[in-house]
């Protein structure tokens, strides 16, 4: 188990220790650095020498002058010791009177400022000692500062309500402040009898807020750079959140103010509540998508779409604020924050269980969030005095969680270009693979290329063979038949010795002749051509004597013509499995072929196997040209071979058997020589009687 966890582990340390540098780094920065009060005199109290300061508020609907409040009686004044802060109710003025005594000998030139409130309109009025007149003379003092205030009217510049002050040598100073602020006016006063401490004081904190917002600023930057690389919604949602929540927080540290930006209420009030409600509107968002809720928790999903649309209902109604008394907007809304992050946490916790290991980022941030908010809660409750530090606190978990954020948004980032890169790898990879398989596609393309090129030659030398062999056919018949007509019309260089009706007899049976050739030759060439269009035989038992009988007979007359002794040796027990058109085709032209350049004798002989059955023609011709029995033979040496000598017969003859299943053996005879020529049929058993078994 140790050793599973140990990568979890090693990978988390570099982040806590980061966080560490981080919290410590901006802890020093905000609280110490920056929240260093030395030089702050400190308010006397009751029965106290020393300072004293006391606060007075006006009624509702009372319009005081100054003179008026410097005629109070001494009891309508509340004395206060620093303990706390002292506020107006809503609508109210509030007025202050801080006396500043010196008991130096030399004079001290100081800053009255308030420590982190501030108010639309402060006025400041004030006398040299308590002996003087009260009048407004010449030596009053009349001074204004605030939110509302322009830069150049202001006692002294910036954000701070604060205004120089003089008490003389052992002497005192009576200052009278009136506040008046939109929601209700608050005081937290401080005196400092040196204003080279008060200006430095404020100098390292403007220096330590620079480098936070500096800081923030580069967060911001990096996270919209992101964005505008990958276009992925949840980055630009986060980029949205943290450009909101930089803008509350500049506005609430009234950073526009120190730099001489005015804006008062009711406007700061409605951006400072608008910014709040869309900086939560768009990290609901953000979390919907970076946490994938949509697909690992559809109802947690749709909580976080109601939270976004109770946080952009409570942004369209800060818009009525400088309208609506009281400022109720930005309470609620605080409330809204604290119950979308309190939402989004819970939702990051059932995503992290459901296997989303980015939502580890979410738990860390926002619990740096809430223990940075903890402070500023209980101040808001028990201790408002100390709300300065614990808005530090608040900065401080922010800073935190937005990095937190942020490292998230990396990881994303990361992600991202390891799946952009594995996708390129497959992309090469399928790529050369589609390249390997185009590469042989194109070898097998070019091979059946090649093929077909060697089929197409091969079938346009069968066709010119074949034309050869019609025109050696047609040929003969053709010229016998002329040259009889010719001798019958006299046009013959020998004279007729026979007479005018053995001519007439004699030619009519050589027409006769004739024609049964051409349609023996032209019923081939129908069957040829059929058997080019791919037409099947129709195979079934057939005795062999009834496929030679007819063909013998087709042919004697021929043989008995030219003096050739033509023999049948068929059992009559033999059956063939064939086509017996195609069968008697294939003999018939084998016959005749022996017949056509037999000398004396042509032989038809047919015996069985077991599973096949020969029919073997042989005659005492010349023989087959060598080309033609190579070719009959399937031998490769065919090559020279130009369709003559071997008729179109005997191409049929091949192309039938290829089709029956047939084979076609060439020879010589034995002895006297000649050509043998042997047709293998399929076996189908036996004659019996009338039936074939």
């Amino acid at each position: 188990m140790a050793g599973m966890n140990s990568p979890r582990i090693v990978s988390l340390l570099p982040i806590a220790g980061m966080l560490a540098v981080v919290a410590g780094g901006l802890g020093w920065l905000l609280l110490v650095f920056a929240g260093s009060r030395g030089g702050v005199e400190p308010w006397a109290g009751e029965g106290q020498a020393g300072s004293t300061l006391e606060f007075f508020v006006e009624k509702p609907g009372a319009v005081m002058t100054r003179a008026e409040v410097e005629q109070l009686p001494a009891d309508a004044w509340r004395r206060w010791t620093g303990a706390g802060h002292y506020t107006g109710g809503f609508g109210t003025v509030l007025w202050a009177r801080a006396t500043l005594r010196n008991a130096e000998p030399q004079a001290r030139a100081g800053v009255l400022a308030d420590v982190d409130f501030f108010a639309d309109r402060v006025e400041a009025w004030g006398r040299q000692n308590a002996g003087d007149d009260k009048r407004v003379g010449g030596n009053a003092l009349h001074l204004v500062s605030g939110e509302s205030v322009a830069a150049a009217e202001k006692a002294l510049p910036g954000r701070a309500v604060a205004f120089p002050v003089s008490v003389p040598a052992r002497g005192e100073h009576v200052v009278y402040l009136r506040a008046e602020d939109f929601s209700r006016p608050v005081f937290q006063l401080e005196w400092w009898p040196d204003a080279t401490a008060y200006h430095a004081a404020k100098t390292r904190g403007l220096i330590a807020e620079a480098v936070y917002f500096g800081g923030l600023l580069a967060l911001l930057g990096y996270n919209v750079l992101l964005w505008v690389r990958l276009r992925l919604a949840d980055i630009g949602y986060y980029a949205a959140y943290l450009g909101m929540g930089g803008v509350f927080i500049v506005l609430a540290r009234a950073w526009g103010l120190e730099l001489g930006a005015t804006l008062g209420s009711p406007g700061l009030e409605t951006a400072l509540t608008v910014a709040l409600a869309l900086s939560a509107f768009f990290l609901t968002h953000f979390a919907r998508e970076f946490l994938e809720l949509k697909q690992r928790c559809g109802r947690g999903d749709r909580i976080a779409g109601w939270l976004a649309v109770m946080m952009a209902g409570l942004a369209l109604g800060a818009l009525s604020t400088p309208w609506v008394k009281g400022a109720v907007w930005l309470p609620a809304t605080v409330a809204g924050i604290g119950v979308t992050h309190a939402g989004v946490l819970i939702l990051a916790l059932v995503a992290w269980r459901t296997g989303a290991r980015q939502a580890r980022f979410f738990v860390l941030s926002f619990g740096c969030l809430f223990a940075g908010s903890l402070p500023l809660v209980a101040v808001r409750l028990w201790m408002l005095e100390a709300k300065n530090a614990a808005l530090m606190g608040l900065m401080i978990g922010s800073a935190l969680e937005m990095l937190l954020l942020s490292l998230a948004v990396a990881d994303r980032f990361a992600r991202a270009q390891r799946e952009k890169t594995d996708a390129q790898a497959r992309l090469i990879e399928e790529a050369e693979q589609r390249r390997v398989i185009e590469a042989a596609y194109a070898d097998e393309l070019e091979l059946e290329v090649a093929e077909r090129t060697r089929d197409l030659e091969a079938a346009n030398t069968d066709k010119d063979r074949m034309l050869i062999a019609l025109g050696h056919d047609l040929r003969s018949p053709l010229a016998a038949l002329t040259q009889r007509a010719e001798q019958l019309r006299g046009g013959s260089r020998s004279p007729m010795a026979e007479t005018a009706g053995a001519v007439l007899g004699e030619f009519s049976g050589d027409v006769a002749g004739a024609g049964r050739q051409m349609l023996l030759l032209i019923e081939d060439i129908v069957l040829w051509a059929r058997l080019r269009t791919g037409a099947q035989p129709a195979s079934s038992a057939h005795a062999v004597t009834g496929l030679v009988t007819p063909v013998v007979r087709l042919h004697r007359p021929l043989a008995e013509r030219r003096g050739v002794a033509l023999t049948v040796d068929v059992p009559e027990s033999l059956v063939a499995w064939t086509d017996l058109v195609l069968a008697q085709t294939m003999v018939r032209n084998l016959v005749g072929n022996a017949v056509k350049f037999a000398r004396s004798r042509v032989e038809v002989i047919a015996r069985a196997s077991a599973e096949t059955v020969r029919i073997t023609v042989r005659d005492d011709g010349p023989g087959l040209p060598a080309t033609v029995l190579a070719r009959l033979r399937g031998e490769a040496s065919a090559a020279g071979d130009n369709g003559e000598g071997g008729g179109m017969g005997l191409r049929l003859s091949q192309e039938i058997g290829a089709t029956l299943g047939a084979r076609i053996e060439a020879g010589s005879c034995p002895g006297a020589g000649g050509t043998e020529l042997s047709v293998i049929l399929p076996a189908a058993g036996r004659v019996t009687g009338e039936a074939v078994t």
